[in-house]
């Protein structure tokens, strides 16, 4: 395992720094007549909100994450 850890070091994250987008392929998830399933957002205590926002934005800014209106985005 480690001499394959090694062998891919380039390609694979090491802290939450380096994430983000590749442009090396691109893929696509093929839902064929499935309908898309509705869920609601999850409540999060007042207390943690400005948590949440930080590391959204952070989530944002790094590019992991984009916003969405598709029926198939998922709410936090």
């Amino acid at each position: 395992l480690a001499a394959i850890l090694r062998e891919f070091a380039d390609v694979l994250s090491t802290s939450d720094e380096d994430l983000g987008r590749t442009s090396v392929v691109r893929h696509a998830i093929h839902t064929g007549d499935a309908k898309p399933v509705r869920c609601s957002p999850r409540r999060i205590p007042y207390h943690q909100r400005a948590q949440v926002e930080a590391l959204l934005d952070e989530m944002l800014r790094r590019d992991v994450v984009e916003p969405s209106s598709s029926p198939w985005a998922s709410p936090i």
